[in-house]
């Protein structure tokens, strides 16, 4: 049976903005609104948006969420070293901006046409997940680097790398040749060497003005040393400045 108004009409109900095209009775079957097929005035009609419009219409695509997910491992990375891997964390901080700023650029546009084309919010609210994955991304990434979870999951996954290299080195004779550098777990030891109590090395990129390190005291912090030591990250290992 032929509909009241042909199928690629954009009217939609005044009440409840349902679609009325291809419909074979003047009432809207969602609210029951009655309609005039022959009165405009009876009826929403949308507006027909053009290539931008759509393209501001839809929620983010796989590029813009990609590259979230991209930036917030990358500030995970750059956390997980002692200190923070400064340079790393601050091109992140800066990809980070330019993708909040599009997120919110874009969201604060499409709130707009979809006022101006006259879209149904409730069609819009069903891609809201799309809208959500880059807040969500950076909640999570907010709630980790706040735990020191990057810098935590790192050392646990580099411990036992940590505790041999500290024994061989501790177990050298005093006028042994310096230690070379090496990968010790996750992190890549330079200036590995004796301290007293126990000994240390820098991890490379890690900190601002210079790199920091971890130290390894058995018997707790030394305040004789020239190292800053933070609160205890597991058993011996403490952070250095």
């Amino acid at each position: 049976m032929r509909g009241l108004l042909p199928s690629e009409s954009l009217a939609r109900c005044q009440g409840c903005q349902y679609p009325l095209r291809g419909l074979t009775e003047a009432r809207c079957p969602e609210c029951g609104r009655p309609f005039d097929p022959a009165d405009p005035t009876t009826m929403w009609h949308d507006r027909v948006p053009g290539r931008v419009g759509r393209f501001f219409l839809k929620p983010p695509g796989w590029p813009l969420n990609t590259a979230t997910i991209l930036v917030g491992l990358m500030m995970l990375v750059a956390a997980s070293g002692p200190g923070t891997y400064f340079g790393l964390f601050a091109l992140a901080l800066l990809a980070w901006l330019v993708i909040v700023t599009a997120w919110f650029v874009r969201f604060l546009v499409s709130l707009a046409l979809i006022r101006y084309y006259r879209r149904p919010f409730r069609e819009q609210l069903a891609r809201w997940r799309r809208w959500g994955l880059a807040p969500a991304v950076a909640a999570a990434t907010a709630g980790l680097l706040a735990f020191d979870v990057p810098l935590h999951v790192t050392l646990g996954l580099s411990r036992s790398a940590m505790d041999r290299l500290a024994q061989h080195v501790m177990s050298l004779p005093p006028d042994a040749p310096a230690t070379p550098d090496q990968w010790v777990g996750l992190y890549y030891a330079t200036r590995i060497e004796r301290c007293p109590g126990g000994m240390r090395f820098t991890i490379p990129g890690s900190g601002l003005f210079a790199p920091c390190g971890f130290v390894y005291s058995p018997s707790g912090p030394a305040s004789k040393t020239r190292d800053f030591f933070c609160p205890v990250l597991s058993g011996p290992w403490y952070v250095s400045h």
